[in-house]
């Protein structure tokens, strides 16, 4: 009877194959073990991944969709934080301004004057606010500053009441300076009057976020406050009783814009609650999605245990046959 033997490089190669095989299926149940999931999609799915597919399109749309929405409310978050920032500094300011003009003190009267430099700076600066590149203030026009420089505003305003001696006439010459038309719209404000696009908030939902630097009472805001700053610059100059005037009606002003700005700052925080639970619902149905995608992809932990421990245990096998041959010599064949 013929015998059929295995020559040693034949045998090298194949224990070599065989343990390179073991491992990677070792390796192979490894994995799906530790994530849950099988390694072998198409087998898994039978070759037919209509349906999974089609919860990686849906996964993807959202995905998208929750980056716009993110987008929408960095926005709506620094239009809110800055008219936020810009009331809580005006409001106490505008009631210290009407106290001022109550006491008749010259000295309180100047330094109030002197402080709505500051203010009216900082005012121009908040409503210059950008988030992403984008101006938050500007209207349509989103790649240009809401308002020119604070110091180019006054100086027109100063030109504008040069001529004025009297508290009523310097606020004749504000209220058609910031009337629709006047030297706000075409010197002071830099943006569009068109307002910013509806932004994405959800599936096939817009939200208007649209405030502007030329809006009625942001334009009352920095009118109240410029009337106090140009008393700095000297306008009434030797009438005390007409700059307190002046300052009681920037006073007034101001808190009438106050309670305008409050409005615009509360439909605000209610787009910004509208994103909030149009970001809660794309998380919800996200995670069901997963979810279903993951039934799919999802392997038997007791199953692939016992394949590992199957493996494991040929593998010894392996190991120890390997480790007899090695052992072998011309002697021992004999």
């Amino acid at each position: 009877m013929a015998i059929l033997s295995i020559g040693d490089l034949a045998s090298s190669n194949w224990l070599r194959n065989q343990n390179s095989r073991l491992k990677a299926e070792s390796n192979t149940l490894v994995q799906e073990l530790s994530t849950g999931q099988t390694s072998s999609v198409s087998s898994t799915v039978g070759g037919n991944f209509r349906e999974l597919a089609a919860f990686e399109h849906s996964l993807s749309r959202l995905d998208a969709l929750a980056n716009a929405v993110d987008e929408t409310a960095g926005f709506a978050n620094a239009t809110q934080s800055a008219l936020a920032t810009l009331q809580a500094s005006i409001h106490p300011w505008s009631v210290e301004l009407a106290n001022a003009a109550n006491t008749g003190s010259p000295a309180l009267v100047a330094a109030m004057s002197s402080e709505a430099n500051s203010q009216f700076e900082a005012a121009v600066s908040r409503l210059n606010t950008t988030y992403a590149g984008r101006g938050v203030f500007t209207g349509a026009d989103t790649d240009v500053s809401a308002l020119s420089n604070a110091g180019a505003i006054l100086d027109s305003l100063e030109a504008a009441v040069a001529a004025e001696t009297s508290a009523s006439g310097v606020r004749d010459v504000f209220d058609a300076w910031f009337a629709i038309g006047g030297g706000f719209d075409t010197i002071a404000y830099t943006g569009s009057t068109n307002p910013v696009s509806p932004m994405v908030v959800g599936n096939s939902q817009l939200l208007d976020l649209s405030v502007s630097a030329n809006d009625p009472e942001i334009k009352d805001l920095l009118k109240g406050i410029a009337m106090v700053a140009l008393l700095d610059r000297g306008i009434l100059a030797g009438q005390p009783s007409a700059q307190e005037a002046l300052i009681g009606m920037a006073g007034d002003a101001l808190l009438t814009a106050n309670d305008e700005l409050i409005v615009t700052m509360a439909n605000v925080g209610q787009a910004q609650e509208t994103i909030e639970e149009s970001k809660v619902e794309m998380a919800s149905e996200m995670a069901s999605l997963e979810l279903a995608r993951s039934s799919i992809l999802s392997i038997d932990p007791f199953d692939s245990a016992t394949q590992l421990q199957e493996v494991q245990n040929q593998l010894e096998t392996l190991f120890a046959v390997t480790a007899r041959v090695s052992q072998l010599s011309l002697v021992d064949f004999l």
